[in-house]
This record gives C-alpha cells, sequence and structure tokens, in this order.
C-alpha cells in the first residue's frame, strides 16, 4: 500500500509538472504571431516605429528596447540575408518597411555605437 501511495504522489506530480508546461508554452505562443515564434527564441533588440528610410545607414527606428542593450532608436540597413516577415509569419520584403510601420528589430554583427546606434538586421517583423 506505501508503495502505491509513493507512485500516486509522483504520478500527481508528473501530471502537474506536464499541465503547467503545457500551459506555459501555450502562453508563449499566444504572445507571438503564428509564424514569428519560430524564427528566433532571443529577445527583439528594438520594437518601435520606423521613422525614416533615406538616411545612407538605411532606416531609423524609435521605439522601446527589448533587450539590456536598452537603446530608444537606432538606425538599421537590410541585406540579402535579412529576414522580413508580417506579424502573421507571411513573407514581406525590404519595399514593406515603410515609414510609420511598427516593427520588431534583431540584429546581427556589430553594434556602432553612433548617436543614435547603426545595427545590421537579422530579422524584421512587421507588427
Amino acid at each position: 500500500m506505501r508503495r502505491f501511495a509513493v507512485f500516486a504522489r509522483s504520478a500527481l506530480f508528473a501530471s502537474i509538472v506536464m499541465v503547467a508546461t503545457a500551459t506555459f508554452a501555450g502562453c508563449h505562443r499566444e504572445m507571438e504571431p503564428t509564424g514569428v515564434g519560430d524564427l528566433t527564441t532571443d529577445p527583439f533588440f528594438i520594437r518601435g516605429t520606423i521613422r525614416s528610410s533615406d538616411h545612407p545607414w538605411g532606416f531609423f527606428v524609435e521605439g522601446q528596447p527589448g533587450t539590456s542593450y536598452r537603446v530608444t532608436s537606432a538606425h538599421f540597413t537590410v541585406g540579402p540575408n535579412t529576414i522580413i516577415r508580417r506579424a502573421d509569419g507571411s513573407a514581406a520584403t525590404a519595399a514593406d518597411l515603410q515609414v510609420g510601420r511598427e516593427i520588431r528589430l534583431w540584429i546581427t554583427g556589430v553594434i556602432l555605437e553612433s548617436l543614435p546606434v547603426q545595427v545590421s538586421a537579422q530579422i524584421v517583423v512587421i507588427d
């Protein structure tokens, strides 16, 4: 009887852990639009609005920081390896990055510490 009680408690604990894991995993997926969550698990570099696109360094975005780097504005370039998606996960192009659009930006390479910083886009999601 004692072994059954230990087994029952272990099974109950395992069930609780599985339900909690499924619940938290479901919450994470609700935070990211379908198709976009598979692009990266890292937090975005900055989330904001494209303010201009005519700078020598590409696009200018202002918004909220998403990483510990804590920048609120940045110039970013889009290269041939940049992944550009809409929030629903569908493909987009650099032509879709227009002034006034809300985006999330993930970066690659070095951060040139000018004011504002200059970075290269790895992933851009149009919200």
